[in-house]
């Protein structure tokens, strides 16, 4: 099954936008006695479409390096430090993530709370555009034209009673590093606006790791880092990727598995889950057969 996984990777990464975040799970190794040890999924997919997902045994730079080689566009994460390598190439720009910075003040909100309901009053008008732009099937340049007509004045706003707290905090208390974060991921943030493709925020993303905190709840830990590691790379990046395009997991993955071993290389796309989908859809209208 990897190589349909492979070619879901190859079709994300001639995508213009991507999203990325990751989450932590235990795994096993050989040479250390009597514990698990920390790894890391990472999820790499576009909203409402395929995640790919690579594990990895630190949060090094290197991964996302090498994972997104060859991507050129933009990039939307939270404020993780490992992207910072990628986004050096020139062939990367980064989009921060409004939910992690409202989710910040939010957790700071009893340190001022009349301040900080403002700034979360102020987040949530951003988000009442998007929604109505949601709503109204509005996307491409009319989303864009209705971001830069309301958006800016709300976030010039946002930004000044942001730095209006700075001077009323300590770096290391909630509302500080709440403030910290905003300001150091200001610029990333804001351009969400002009990028028609990408969300406000990276929870399309950030839900799709939601499956891998479940499963590490319930099976505490993978094998090795080449054994059930890369293998957790595969299924869940089918399995979620048959979900997100509103596909039955189960239906997808028996048909496949069936037919992967005799199914000619040069088509591997048909078994990913956009193509198999497709080929259904086909099947459903595709005029009967006169004899």
């Amino acid at each position: 099954l990897r190589p349909i996984v492979e070619a879901m990777k190859r079709w994300l990464l001639s995508r213009p936008f991507l999203q990325s975040d990751d989450s932590p799970f235990q795994y096993l190794d050989k040479s250390v006695k009597g514990k698990s040890l920390r790894g890391y999924l990472w999820a790499y997919g576009i909203p409402a479409g395929e995640v790919v997902y690579q594990f990895t045994t630190s949060r090094s730079h290197k991964h996302p390096l090498g994972f997104l080689e060859g991507f050129s566009g933009h990039l939307q994460t939270d404020g993780l430090d490992s992207y910072n390598a990628v986004c050096a190439t020139g062939r990367v720009v980064r989009i921060g993530c409004m939910a992690h910075l409202r989710r910040k003040f939010f957790v700071a909100q009893e340190a001022a709370p009349e301040r900080v309901d403002e700034i979360l009053r102020l987040i949530r008008a951003l988000y009442d555009i998007e929604e109505a732009a949601q709503e109204g099937g509005v996307t491409g340049e009319a989303l864009l034209a209705l971001r830069r007509e309301l958006a800016p004045p709300i976030l010039k706003t946002l930004r000044a009673r942001i730095d209006e707290l700075e001077p009323l905090t300590t770096p290391k208390s909630k509302l500080g590093r709440a403030v910290g974060y905003a300001q150091r991921q200001w610029e990333t943030v804001l351009r969400y606006v002009d990028v028609a493709e990408c969300p406000i925020d990276n929870n399309w993303c950030e839900n799709s790791l939601r499956p891998i905190v479940l499963s590490r709840k319930n099976c505490l830990f993978l094998g090795s880092e080449h054994g059930g590691g890369k293998r957790a790379e595969v299924f869940f990046s089918l399995v979620q990727s048959a979900r997100r395009l509103g596909i039955d997991p189960f239906a997808y993955l028996t048909d496949v598995i069936e037919r992967v071993s005799t199914h000619p290389a040069s088509r591997v796309w048909e078994l990913t889950p956009r193509g198999w989908k497709e080929a259904k859809e086909a099947e459903k209208v595709a005029p009967p057969t006169v004899r």
